[in-house]
Protein backbone atom coordinates (compact mmCIF):
# COMPACT_ATOMS: atom_id res chain seq x y z
CA UNK A 1 0.00 0.00 0.00
CA UNK A 2 1.49 3.31 -0.65
CA UNK A 3 2.60 5.62 1.72
CA UNK A 4 0.31 9.04 1.71
CA UNK A 5 2.04 11.94 1.47
CA UNK A 6 2.10 14.46 3.99
CA UNK A 7 -0.80 16.88 3.90
CA UNK A 8 1.04 20.57 3.92
CA UNK A 9 -1.04 23.37 4.45
CA UNK A 10 -2.34 25.65 1.58
CA UNK A 11 -1.18 29.08 1.07
CA UNK A 12 -2.72 31.65 3.04
CA UNK A 13 -3.57 29.14 5.94
CA UNK A 14 -2.38 28.84 9.23
CA UNK A 15 -0.57 25.37 9.97
CA UNK A 16 -2.30 24.99 13.55
CA UNK A 17 -5.24 25.37 12.63
CA UNK A 18 -6.13 22.07 11.98
CA UNK A 19 -6.87 20.77 15.79
CA UNK A 20 -10.16 22.41 16.76
CA UNK A 21 -8.22 24.24 19.29
CA UNK A 22 -6.41 25.79 16.86
CA UNK A 23 -9.13 26.70 14.59
CA UNK A 24 -11.00 28.30 17.21
CA UNK A 25 -7.45 29.95 18.07
CA UNK A 26 -7.44 31.51 14.41
CA UNK A 27 -11.12 32.83 14.08
CA UNK A 28 -10.22 34.48 17.40
CA UNK A 29 -6.79 36.12 15.88
CA UNK A 30 -9.16 36.72 12.59
CA UNK A 31 -11.53 38.40 14.67
CA UNK A 32 -9.98 40.64 16.80
CA UNK A 33 -7.69 41.43 13.61
CA UNK A 34 -11.42 42.07 12.19
CA UNK A 35 -12.48 44.43 14.79
CA UNK A 36 -9.71 46.54 14.78
CA UNK A 37 -9.78 47.11 11.27
CA UNK A 38 -12.91 49.03 11.55
CA UNK A 39 -13.36 50.46 15.11
CA UNK A 40 -16.39 52.78 13.78
CA UNK A 41 -18.63 50.38 12.54
CA UNK A 42 -17.52 48.03 15.07
CA UNK A 43 -18.38 51.05 17.87
CA UNK A 44 -21.69 51.92 16.40
CA UNK A 45 -22.65 48.04 16.43
CA UNK A 46 -21.27 47.78 19.72
CA UNK A 47 -23.32 50.95 20.83
CA UNK A 48 -26.40 49.24 19.30
CA UNK A 49 -26.42 46.09 21.25
CA UNK A 50 -26.03 47.86 24.01
CA UNK A 51 -29.06 49.95 23.38
CA UNK A 52 -30.65 47.00 22.78
CA UNK A 53 -29.73 44.95 26.29
CA UNK A 54 -30.20 47.52 28.40
CA UNK A 55 -33.91 48.83 26.97
CA UNK A 56 -34.28 45.09 27.11
CA UNK A 57 -33.42 44.56 30.70
CA UNK A 58 -34.84 47.97 32.10
CA UNK A 59 -38.37 46.51 30.53
CA UNK A 60 -38.12 43.09 31.66
CA UNK A 61 -36.88 44.51 34.91
CA UNK A 62 -40.11 47.14 35.50
CA UNK A 63 -42.33 44.29 34.62
CA UNK A 64 -41.30 41.95 37.01
CA UNK A 65 -40.13 43.83 39.86
CA UNK A 66 -43.92 45.27 39.59
CA UNK A 67 -45.40 42.40 39.49
CA UNK A 68 -43.44 41.00 42.89
CA UNK A 69 -43.89 43.70 45.02
CA UNK A 70 -48.19 43.89 43.38
CA UNK A 71 -48.41 40.15 44.61
CA UNK A 72 -46.30 40.96 48.23
CA UNK A 73 -48.98 43.80 48.87
CA UNK A 74 -51.89 41.48 48.27
CA UNK A 75 -50.17 38.80 49.95
CA UNK A 76 -50.82 41.50 53.01
CA UNK A 77 -54.37 41.80 53.10
CA UNK A 78 -54.76 38.67 54.97
CA UNK A 79 -55.39 35.22 52.75
CA UNK A 80 -56.96 33.48 56.05
CA UNK A 81 -59.25 36.14 57.11
CA UNK A 82 -63.15 36.26 56.47
CA UNK A 83 -64.72 39.57 56.51
CA UNK A 84 -69.07 39.15 57.38
CA UNK A 85 -70.59 42.16 57.01
CA UNK A 86 -74.08 43.22 56.04
CA UNK A 87 -75.13 42.70 52.50
CA UNK A 88 -77.13 44.59 49.99
CA UNK A 89 -80.64 42.88 51.14
CA UNK A 90 -83.56 45.07 51.76
CA UNK A 91 -84.08 43.26 55.25
CA UNK A 92 -80.42 44.27 56.39
CA UNK A 93 -81.53 47.84 55.77
CA UNK A 94 -84.24 47.92 58.18
CA UNK A 95 -81.84 46.25 61.29
CA UNK A 96 -78.38 45.79 62.50
CA UNK A 97 -77.40 42.21 61.77
CA UNK A 98 -74.44 42.10 63.47
CA UNK A 99 -73.79 42.27 67.42
CA UNK A 100 -70.69 41.84 69.80
CA UNK A 101 -71.97 38.88 70.87
CA UNK A 102 -71.29 37.48 67.78
CA UNK A 103 -67.79 37.52 67.87
CA UNK A 104 -67.52 34.79 70.26
CA UNK A 105 -69.64 32.86 67.96
CA UNK A 106 -67.69 33.34 65.54
CA UNK A 107 -64.57 32.37 67.34
CA UNK A 108 -66.19 29.11 68.40
CA UNK A 109 -67.56 28.07 64.53
CA UNK A 110 -63.57 28.56 63.19
CA UNK A 111 -61.50 27.70 66.24
CA UNK A 112 -60.10 30.85 65.24
CA UNK A 113 -59.92 34.68 65.75
CA UNK A 114 -62.23 36.79 65.84
CA UNK A 115 -63.31 40.77 66.04
CA UNK A 116 -65.79 43.20 65.42
CA UNK A 117 -65.91 46.74 63.72
CA UNK A 118 -68.39 49.34 63.71
CA UNK A 119 -67.35 51.70 60.76
CA UNK A 120 -68.63 55.27 59.78
CA UNK A 121 -67.42 58.60 58.13
CA UNK A 122 -66.28 61.29 60.99
CA UNK A 123 -64.88 64.92 60.98
CA UNK A 124 -61.19 64.23 62.04
CA UNK A 125 -59.83 67.19 63.19
CA UNK A 126 -55.50 67.87 64.21
CA UNK A 127 -55.25 71.82 64.23
CA UNK A 128 -55.78 74.68 62.13
CA UNK A 129 -56.81 74.23 58.70
CA UNK A 130 -55.51 70.29 59.48
CA UNK A 131 -58.98 68.61 59.48
CA UNK A 132 -60.61 66.40 56.64
CA UNK A 133 -62.97 62.68 56.87
CA UNK A 134 -61.90 60.00 57.31
CA UNK A 135 -63.44 55.94 58.24
CA UNK A 136 -63.63 56.11 62.00
CA UNK A 137 -63.32 52.18 62.93
CA UNK A 138 -64.10 51.59 66.33
CA UNK A 139 -62.92 48.14 67.43
CA UNK A 140 -60.77 46.29 70.12
CA UNK A 141 -57.93 45.58 71.19
CA UNK A 142 -57.58 42.16 68.80
CA UNK A 143 -57.83 44.31 65.50
CA UNK A 144 -54.19 44.09 64.98
CA UNK A 145 -53.66 40.36 65.64
CA UNK A 146 -56.85 39.14 63.11
CA UNK A 147 -55.85 41.84 60.69
CA UNK A 148 -52.05 41.04 60.81
CA UNK A 149 -51.61 44.93 60.87
CA UNK A 150 -47.70 45.80 61.11
CA UNK A 151 -47.07 49.29 63.09
CA UNK A 152 -44.25 51.80 61.67
CA UNK A 153 -44.73 53.69 65.25
CA UNK A 154 -46.08 52.82 68.74
CA UNK A 155 -48.57 50.04 69.44
CA UNK A 156 -52.84 49.47 69.01
CA UNK A 157 -54.25 50.83 72.15
CA UNK A 158 -55.13 48.44 74.61
CA UNK A 159 -58.66 47.64 76.94
CA UNK A 160 -58.84 50.13 79.22
CA UNK A 161 -57.56 53.30 77.25
CA UNK A 162 -60.80 54.73 76.22
CA UNK A 163 -58.99 57.95 74.99
CA UNK A 164 -56.28 56.38 72.89
CA UNK A 165 -56.47 56.16 68.86
CA UNK A 166 -54.46 54.63 66.29
CA UNK A 167 -54.41 55.93 62.43
CA UNK A 168 -53.36 54.18 59.23
CA UNK A 169 -50.07 56.01 57.91
CA UNK A 170 -51.39 57.53 55.25
CA UNK A 171 -53.99 59.43 57.26
CA UNK A 172 -51.59 60.61 59.59
CA UNK A 173 -48.79 61.88 56.81
CA UNK A 174 -52.20 63.72 55.85
CA UNK A 175 -53.05 65.00 59.55
CA UNK A 176 -50.04 65.80 60.49
CA UNK A 177 -47.46 65.76 57.10
CA UNK A 178 -45.24 63.09 58.55
CA UNK A 179 -45.67 59.51 59.97
CA UNK A 180 -44.30 60.14 63.35
CA UNK A 181 -47.33 60.84 65.30
CA UNK A 182 -47.17 58.87 68.15
CA UNK A 183 -48.43 61.16 71.41
CA UNK A 184 -50.42 63.71 68.88
CA UNK A 185 -53.88 64.99 69.70
CA UNK A 186 -57.05 64.46 66.93
CA UNK A 187 -60.16 65.47 67.43
CA UNK A 188 -62.98 63.22 66.01
CA UNK A 189 -67.05 64.32 65.39
CA UNK A 190 -69.32 62.26 64.34
CA UNK A 191 -73.11 62.76 65.19
CA UNK A 192 -72.91 65.77 67.31
CA UNK A 193 -70.01 64.42 69.67
CA UNK A 194 -66.59 64.97 69.51
CA UNK A 195 -63.70 63.72 71.41
CA UNK A 196 -60.05 64.33 71.34
CA UNK A 197 -57.74 61.49 71.53
CA UNK A 198 -53.91 60.22 72.02
CA UNK A 199 -52.38 59.06 69.09
CA UNK A 200 -50.30 55.51 70.70
CA UNK A 201 -49.47 54.25 67.36
CA UNK A 202 -49.26 54.17 63.58
CA UNK A 203 -50.20 51.16 61.38
CA UNK A 204 -47.78 50.79 57.98
CA UNK A 205 -49.72 50.75 55.30
CA UNK A 206 -49.38 47.35 53.33
CA UNK A 207 -50.46 48.77 50.15
CA UNK A 208 -47.38 50.69 49.81
CA UNK A 209 -47.56 49.85 46.00
CA UNK A 210 -50.50 52.60 45.91
CA UNK A 211 -48.76 55.64 46.68
CA UNK A 212 -48.29 57.89 43.65
CA UNK A 213 -51.56 56.87 42.52
CA UNK A 214 -54.31 57.36 45.70
CA UNK A 215 -55.25 60.73 44.10
CA UNK A 216 -56.89 58.87 40.98
CA UNK A 217 -59.79 57.16 42.67
CA UNK A 218 -62.75 59.36 42.13
CA UNK A 219 -65.00 56.86 43.19
CA UNK A 220 -63.55 56.08 46.93
CA UNK A 221 -66.35 57.67 48.96
CA UNK A 222 -69.37 56.06 46.84
CA UNK A 223 -67.67 52.19 48.55
CA UNK A 224 -69.73 51.18 51.55
CA UNK A 225 -67.23 51.80 54.39
CA UNK A 226 -67.10 48.08 54.78
CA UNK A 227 -65.02 48.15 52.08
CA UNK A 228 -63.56 51.16 52.14
CA UNK A 229 -61.39 49.53 54.94
CA UNK A 230 -58.99 48.09 52.65
CA UNK A 231 -57.87 51.48 51.39
CA UNK A 232 -56.28 51.50 54.47
CA UNK A 233 -57.02 55.31 55.32
CA UNK A 234 -58.71 55.22 58.94
CA UNK A 235 -59.04 55.63 62.34
CA UNK A 236 -59.22 53.21 64.75
CA UNK A 237 -60.95 54.14 68.14
CA UNK A 238 -62.69 51.46 71.26
CA UNK A 239 -65.59 50.54 71.30
CA UNK A 240 -68.42 53.23 71.81
CA UNK A 241 -65.89 55.98 71.85
CA UNK A 242 -68.22 58.31 69.82
CA UNK A 243 -71.03 55.93 68.25
CA UNK A 244 -72.31 53.88 71.42
CA UNK A 245 -74.39 50.77 70.40
CA UNK A 246 -73.64 47.24 70.48
CA UNK A 247 -74.55 46.51 66.77
CA UNK A 248 -71.79 46.05 64.14
CA UNK A 249 -70.70 46.87 60.64
CA UNK A 250 -68.51 44.18 60.09
CA UNK A 251 -66.48 41.02 61.82
CA UNK A 252 -63.38 39.37 60.83
CA UNK A 253 -62.58 36.00 61.51
CA UNK A 254 -58.75 34.92 61.15
CA UNK A 255 -58.65 31.39 60.49
CA UNK A 256 -56.51 28.70 62.21
CA UNK A 257 -53.93 26.98 60.22
CA UNK A 258 -54.70 24.65 57.78
CA UNK A 259 -58.48 25.95 57.72
CA UNK A 260 -59.90 25.88 54.21
CA UNK A 261 -61.94 29.39 53.64
CA UNK A 262 -65.10 27.04 52.12
CA UNK A 263 -65.07 24.99 55.27
CA UNK A 264 -64.76 27.95 57.45
CA UNK A 265 -67.90 29.97 55.67
CA UNK A 266 -69.92 27.12 55.61
CA UNK A 267 -69.12 26.72 59.64
CA UNK A 268 -70.39 30.41 59.79
CA UNK A 269 -73.19 30.74 58.08
CA UNK A 270 -74.78 27.78 60.16
CA UNK A 271 -73.36 29.70 63.22
CA UNK A 272 -75.26 32.87 62.10
CA UNK A 273 -78.46 31.01 61.17
CA UNK A 274 -81.38 32.81 59.34
CA UNK A 275 -79.64 35.61 59.93
CA UNK A 276 -76.86 34.95 56.96
CA UNK A 277 -79.45 35.69 54.49
CA UNK A 278 -78.81 39.12 55.55
CA UNK A 279 -75.18 38.93 55.62
CA UNK A 280 -72.38 38.96 53.46
CA UNK A 281 -69.23 36.13 53.83
CA UNK A 282 -66.34 37.05 52.07
CA UNK A 283 -62.90 34.85 52.07
CA UNK A 284 -60.11 36.89 50.89
CA UNK A 285 -58.04 34.26 49.95
CA UNK A 286 -59.98 33.11 46.77
CA UNK A 287 -60.26 36.90 46.20
CA UNK A 288 -56.34 37.07 46.82
CA UNK A 289 -55.75 34.25 44.22
CA UNK A 290 -57.67 35.36 41.62
CA UNK A 291 -56.11 38.49 41.53
CA UNK A 292 -52.64 37.11 41.40
CA UNK A 293 -54.58 35.01 38.47
CA UNK A 294 -55.38 38.36 36.45
CA UNK A 295 -51.31 39.29 37.33
CA UNK A 296 -50.27 36.25 35.54
CA UNK A 297 -52.64 37.09 32.56
CA UNK A 298 -50.98 40.65 32.48
CA UNK A 299 -47.22 39.13 32.79
CA UNK A 300 -48.09 36.74 29.84
CA UNK A 301 -49.22 39.91 27.77
CA UNK A 302 -46.00 41.67 28.89
CA UNK A 303 -44.07 38.87 27.26
CA UNK A 304 -45.50 39.21 24.50
CA UNK A 305 -45.19 42.97 23.87
CA UNK A 306 -41.25 41.97 24.71
CA UNK A 307 -40.60 39.87 22.75
CA UNK A 308 -42.29 41.73 20.08
CA UNK A 309 -39.77 44.35 21.01
CA UNK A 310 -37.12 41.71 20.64
CA UNK A 311 -38.03 40.67 16.79
CA UNK A 312 -37.86 44.85 16.02
CA UNK A 313 -34.42 45.03 17.60
CA UNK A 314 -33.35 41.64 16.24
CA UNK A 315 -34.29 43.14 12.66
CA UNK A 316 -32.30 46.50 13.55
CA UNK A 317 -29.54 44.12 14.17
CA UNK A 318 -29.48 42.34 11.23
CA UNK A 319 -29.92 45.53 9.25
CA UNK A 320 -26.97 46.82 10.92
CA UNK A 321 -25.30 43.71 10.98
CA UNK A 322 -25.69 43.91 6.93
CA UNK A 323 -24.02 46.90 6.30
CA UNK A 324 -21.19 45.88 8.51
CA UNK A 325 -20.86 43.15 6.84
CA UNK A 326 -21.22 44.29 2.89
CA UNK A 327 -18.13 46.50 3.94
CA UNK A 328 -15.77 43.79 4.25
CA UNK A 329 -16.77 42.25 0.97
CA UNK A 330 -12.98 42.37 -0.29
CA UNK A 331 -11.66 41.23 2.57
CA UNK A 332 -13.91 37.84 2.66
CA UNK A 333 -13.09 37.08 -0.91
CA UNK A 334 -9.36 37.84 -0.08
CA UNK A 335 -9.46 35.26 2.63
CA UNK A 336 -11.12 32.91 0.33
CA UNK A 337 -8.27 32.91 -2.08
CA UNK A 338 -6.17 32.99 0.26
CA UNK A 339 -7.19 29.06 1.22
CA UNK A 340 -10.10 29.57 4.29
CA UNK A 341 -12.75 28.18 3.84
CA UNK A 342 -16.48 28.84 4.06
CA UNK A 343 -16.69 27.95 7.57
CA UNK A 344 -13.58 29.42 8.75
CA UNK A 345 -15.00 32.88 7.41
CA UNK A 346 -18.56 32.40 8.59
CA UNK A 347 -17.16 31.53 12.57
CA UNK A 348 -14.93 34.21 12.32
CA UNK A 349 -17.81 36.85 11.37
CA UNK A 350 -19.86 34.78 14.00
CA UNK A 351 -17.28 35.36 16.53
CA UNK A 352 -16.81 38.85 15.80
CA UNK A 353 -20.68 39.32 16.73
CA UNK A 354 -20.27 37.51 19.69
CA UNK A 355 -17.44 39.78 20.82
CA UNK A 356 -19.72 43.11 19.96
CA UNK A 357 -22.92 41.18 21.78
CA UNK A 358 -20.65 40.19 24.94
CA UNK A 359 -19.43 43.79 25.61
CA UNK A 360 -22.63 45.54 24.38
CA UNK A 361 -24.65 42.96 26.61
CA UNK A 362 -22.19 43.80 29.21
CA UNK A 363 -22.56 47.75 29.14
CA UNK A 364 -26.40 47.58 28.55
CA UNK A 365 -26.93 45.07 31.74
CA UNK A 366 -24.73 47.22 33.93
CA UNK A 367 -26.81 50.46 32.83
CA UNK A 368 -29.89 49.10 32.73
CA UNK A 369 -30.58 49.62 36.41
CA UNK A 370 -29.93 53.50 36.39
CA UNK A 371 -32.79 53.37 33.61
CA UNK A 372 -35.03 51.24 35.13
CA UNK A 373 -34.79 53.73 38.49
CA UNK A 374 -36.03 56.63 36.39
CA UNK A 375 -38.42 54.99 34.58
CA UNK A 376 -39.95 53.86 38.46
CA UNK A 377 -39.75 57.48 39.50
CA UNK A 378 -43.03 57.78 37.57
CA UNK A 379 -44.41 53.95 38.77
CA UNK A 380 -45.73 53.14 42.42
CA UNK A 381 -42.76 50.25 43.02
CA UNK A 382 -39.07 50.33 43.01
CA UNK A 383 -36.54 48.96 40.27
CA UNK A 384 -35.31 45.30 40.87
CA UNK A 385 -33.25 43.02 38.59
CA UNK A 386 -33.19 39.84 39.69
CA UNK A 387 -30.86 36.48 38.84
CA UNK A 388 -33.65 35.35 36.18
CA UNK A 389 -34.40 38.62 34.95
CA UNK A 390 -30.59 38.57 34.14
CA UNK A 391 -30.29 35.14 32.58
CA UNK A 392 -33.69 35.89 30.25
CA UNK A 393 -32.54 39.02 28.53
CA UNK A 394 -29.09 37.66 27.98
CA UNK A 395 -30.04 34.30 26.82
CA UNK A 396 -33.00 35.84 24.60
CA UNK A 397 -30.71 38.77 23.39
CA UNK A 398 -27.47 36.95 22.75
CA UNK A 399 -29.51 33.92 20.74
CA UNK A 400 -31.68 36.45 18.65
CA UNK A 401 -29.06 38.40 17.88
CA UNK A 402 -27.00 36.01 17.16
CA UNK A 403 -29.90 34.64 14.76
CA UNK A 404 -30.14 37.98 13.26
CA UNK A 405 -26.45 38.06 12.47
CA UNK A 406 -26.01 34.62 11.35
CA UNK A 407 -28.60 36.01 8.02
CA UNK A 408 -26.61 38.19 6.61
CA UNK A 409 -22.94 36.27 7.71
CA UNK A 410 -24.57 33.01 5.35
CA UNK A 411 -24.98 35.24 2.30
CA UNK A 412 -21.70 36.88 2.23
CA UNK A 413 -19.47 33.43 2.49
CA UNK A 414 -22.08 31.48 -0.02
CA UNK A 415 -20.73 33.92 -2.63
CA UNK A 416 -17.30 32.69 -4.89
CA UNK A 417 -14.22 34.58 -3.51
CA UNK A 418 -13.72 35.91 -7.33
CA UNK A 419 -16.79 37.52 -7.82
CA UNK A 420 -16.73 39.10 -4.85
CA UNK A 421 -13.14 40.30 -5.75
CA UNK A 422 -14.32 41.40 -9.30
CA UNK A 423 -17.28 43.45 -7.88
CA UNK A 424 -15.30 44.74 -4.89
Amino acid sequence: MPASRPRTARRGSIPWRSSPVGRLAAALAFARQGLASRRAEALLLGLTFAVVFCTSASAVGVIRSGRREIAANIQRLGRDIVQIHKSLSIASFFREPLVRADIESCRAATGGLATGAKTFVGALAAGPGRDRSALVVQTDAAWPLVNESAFSEGRFFREGEPDACVLDVWLARELFDTAEAGGRQVSVTFGGTARTFTVAGVIADPLAIRARFQNLDSAKNARHPSLRLLESKNIYLPHGAVAPGDDLSLVLVKLPPGAGPQGAVAALKRAFGPRQAQLMFWARGPWIDNMLDALDVFRAFSNVVWMIFVLLAAGMVMTLSGLFISGRTAEIGIRRTQGASRAAVLAQILIEGLMLQGGGAAAGTALSPLAGAWICRHLPWKFGLGAQDIALVLGAGLLTSLAALLIPALRAVAREPMDVLRES
